[in-house]
């Protein structure tokens, strides 16, 4: 196989819009100056060995969405605002959750258990296939997964005997109004999920208006469209999980959720406080 060449290598290396790059940043530069600190900070805070299970779960939770921030930063400087919205939901998606978890702690085993549901319907739906995937996997591991399915399934069935399709009895917006995020879920959320799933609201969010017509068509990167609503949902994500991270953890970190906060304030304004 032979050696890509130098127009591959340059072709390759030109993904993206580099001449819309000043541009965004210059525009929502006091969120990259947060996002730089926030990523030190991200390195500094979540290296602390944890043993208990609500510790690990809420920093993993919040490392996912540190490394989200950098997708959908990513996304941004190169003008891709829709696909930085699908981002932005994975990371509402996460802090909403976390926070959940940090008001009812005593729900870390229904989270964790949940997982022998989802093995479950996997290896179900992988015997339904074509291509005989059970067959990869032998007799013991099996029935371990069996067992831990039988033990977990009884708390996750409802009335009718039907497993409920989450791992927490409240549906996702009564989580998001626990942790005070319903007004979000009602304008952002729903929004974002609709431009994810393509249904007809998400397409016409992606839209433009095209020649003297008015013909409606994909509004193609780079464009400034659904930015600042990616960056502020994405960056309020970050601090919120900081948040109960700290909370959670006991780590003593106030002073660094402190300055998060008012990073976030100086790039966005406090009626955005997350």
């Amino acid at each position: 196989m032979s050696h890509n060449t130098n127009a591959e290598t340059k072709k390759l290396v030109g993904v993206g819009f580099p001449d819309f790059w000043q541009h965004v940043h210059d525009k929502y530069a006091k969120c990259f100056e947060a996002a730089i600190e926030l990523t030190s900070v991200g390195n500094q805070v979540f290296n602390t060995p944890l043993s208990e299970p609500l510790h690990k779960a809420s920093r993993h939770i919040a490392r996912m969405v540190w490394n989200s921030f950098g997708s959908l930063m990513l996304l941004v400087l190169n003008g891709y605002g829709a696909d930085a919205m699908k981002i932005a939901r994975g990371m509402f998606e996460a802090s909403v959750t976390l926070g959940y978890l940090r008001l009812h702690p005593a729900l870390i085993d229904d989270y964790f258990d949940y997982l022998f549901v989802l093995q479950k319907r996997l290896y179900e739906s992988m015997k339904d296939s074509a291509h005989n995937q059970p067959q990869r996997f032998s007799a013991d591991v099996v029935r371990e997964m069996e067992a831990n399915f039988a033990r977990v399934a009884p708390k996750f069935r409802g009335p009718s005997g039907k497993l409920r399709a989450n791992w927490a009895k409240a549906s996702f917006r009564d989580m998001a109004r626990e942790v005070g995020k319903e007004e979000l879920y009602l304008l952002f959320y729903r929004f974002a999920s609709s431009m994810h799933h393509s249904d007809i609201g998400g397409l016409f969010a992606q839209t433009q208006t095209f020649g003297a017509e008015d013909v409606l068509d994909v509004d193609i990167a780079p464009s400034d469209k659904w930015l600042n609503e990616a960056l502020i949902i994405g960056h309020g994500a970050v601090v919120a999980v900081l948040s109960d991270f700290n909370e959670i953890t006991k780590q003593g970190l106030d002073r660094v959720v402190e300055r998060a906060r008012r990073l976030f304030i100086a790039a966005w304004g406090k009626a955005q406080e997350p």
